[in-house]
């Protein structure tokens, strides 16, 4: 029998944005939430613990996807998505806290703070998530007033590897550890290699439909998109960088991206 189960929460979060780096404001630790466990034959069985799920799949207990939805006060960690794959968690250190490798758009909360995990879901074979924040307007002063979203939908493909299905406007955020990235876009291609970078890194690049990632910590993944515009970011000081997706509704007024993300 298959099994669908929909946790639905609306917690608050603040937080101050200064040069895309977050500056986080304290807030008082949500309420302890029952634990709950989902089993299903196939998809995903969740675990709750806290605002934090745990995502296990039911044919490859190996994958894993787990999802933050409070803030660093409560466990150090920032609201987001962070695939787990054969162990190997793919998260870390970054501004002072811990992010996971996908994360809503935090440019889009304003100073009075509102992030939103509003579903943590399995239906049939798939792992729905969602998360809105903030409003188009603080990206763009004379954009909808509405949340910006971050909708993933999880599942394995029959090659059996980990696949994320993403919409709206969100980060991704792999390691400066000794990474290689081919960029396709605009009908070129460019490739980057990182090792622990001592110096900025700033580069626009225009319609993109295709990443590839070597990441010596996070490892292989892909990206097959249609990005208008993404910015990658690199910082001398962080052992993370950005592909920021929220350029490509600042500067170009994409509202939606779509990416397919392929981990091997």
């Amino acid at each position: 029998m298959e099994h669908a189960w929909k946790v639905v929460l609306l917690l608050p979060f603040s937080f101050l944005c200064a040069n895309c780096t977050p500056s986080l404001i304290p807030r008082p630790s949500p309420d302890n939430t029952p634990s709950l466990q989902v089993t299903t034959e196939k998809g995903f069985k969740i675990v709750q613990n806290g605002a934090t799920y745990t995502a296990t799949s039911s044919s490859h207990p190996k994958l894993k996807v787990e999802i933050d939805c409070d803030d660093v006060y409560t466990d150090d960690h920032y609201f987001g998505i962070t695939p787990i794959l054969n162990g190997r968690r793919l998260d870390g250190a970054l501004w002072g806290s811990h992010f996971g490798l996908i994360t809503p758009d935090f440019d889009a909360g304003d100073t009075a703070g509102d992030v939103q995990c509003t579903t943590v879901e399995n239906v049939a074979d798939r792992l729905l998530i969602n998360f809105e924040v903030g409003s188009y307007q603080n990206l763009k002063t004379d954009g909808p007033d509405k949340p910006v979203p971050l909708h993933a939908e999880f599942y394995v493909d029959e090659q059996n590897h980990l696949i994320a299905e993403l919409s709206g406007i969100y980060y991704i955020l792999p390691t400066t550890q000794n990474t290689t990235i081919n960029f396709s876009y605009g009908g070129m291609t460019q490739t980057q290699v990182l090792s622990n970078p001592i110096s900025d890194l700033l580069i626009n690049f225009d319609h993109v439909t295709h990443l590839d990632v070597f990441d010596s910590l996070f490892g292989h993944f892909t990206v097959d998109t249609n990005i208008d515009r993404l910015q990658f970011q690199v910082r001398s000081v962080d052992p993370r960088f950005e592909f920021d997706l929220d350029h490509s509704y600042k500067d170009l007024g994409q509202e939606v991206v779509n990416s397919k993300v392929t981990f091997y």
